[in-house]
């Protein structure tokens, strides 16, 4: 990405993640003994051009978060645009945001360096991969096959500029309490 450009990330673990199953949220289930939460946190925390990591947790998980290293810890809400929100006010002035999903711990630091590339030349992107099974429509019994379909993957990277126009727009439409 370069020197002359600034990124955040925003990594989302504010769910209770219960389609998962376990005592715990996925988030803070093992994944080669450590927690899942922490493979994603590494994964930013190594990257070059991710100058700053917040780490939006739900209310629960304060306490468990408080003494995770080289990361803001903020509240989230009710819902995941709210979380999102929460996560974006407490970063510090950056041309671009990451957002991810902390229970997607296999993002690479390619894929990181590939999104922040592609804003050089589009105000938003997302890492996607072709869909190889052919897809059928239930309502008129058609269907498509590959390379017609992408199925997005994470992390989602956006100028800030256009992120902060899009949430405004998004949250004007709706409730914004927190539990």
């Amino acid at each position: 990405m370069g020197s002359d450009m600034t990124a955040a990330a925003v990594i989302v673990a504010a769910g209770r993640g219960k389609r998962a199953g376990g005592d715990l949220p996925k988030q803070w289930q093992m994944l080669l003994e450590q927690p899942i939460l922490n493979h994603t946190l590494a994964a930013f925390q190594k990257h070059p051009d991710i100058g700053q990591i917040v780490l939006v947790l739900h209310r629960d998980d304060m306490a468990r978060g408080a003494d995770l290293a080289g990361v803001s810890i903020v509240e989230g809400g009710a819902d995941r645009a709210v979380s999102v929100r929460a996560g974006l006010a407490a970063i510090d002035s950056v041309d671009h945001i990451l957002i991810h999903d902390v229970a997607r711990p296999l993002v690479t630091q390619q894929i990181i360096s590939d999104v922040l590339t592609a804003l050089h030349d589009a105000p938003a992107a997302a890492p996607a991969v072709p869909v190889t099974d052919a897809l059928w429509s239930g309502a008129n019994g058609t269907h498509k096959t590959a390379p017609a379909y992408f199925a997005p993957r994470r992390p989602k990277a956006l100028r800030v500029t256009l992120f902060l126009r899009l949430m405004r727009r998004t949250l004007a439409a709706r409730p914004t309490t927190s539990k």
